[in-house]
């Protein structure tokens, strides 16, 4: 069964204030289900996903400097 992670569960594995962690996903740069108006879940294998890239995308741009 996949695991789902709260908000501020996903800010703090991520160093990330709840407000803009809110803000990532209502914008989209989280993989983020909204499951009611008021409840938004992450998949915890998808957020495991999304960090990797983000380093992969870090690392990058050292490389380029």
């Amino acid at each position: 069964m996949e695991r789902f992670l709260t908000i501020p569960e996903v800010a703090g594995l991520i160093g990330a204030s709840v407000e803009r962690t809110y803000q990532m996903a209502a914008q989209g740069r989280l993989p983020a289900v909204r499951l009611s108006p008021r409840r938004i879940r992450v998949p915890r294998e998808a957020l495991d996903r999304w960090i990797a890239e983000q380093n992969e995308r870090a690392l990058a741009n050292v490389r380029e400097r």
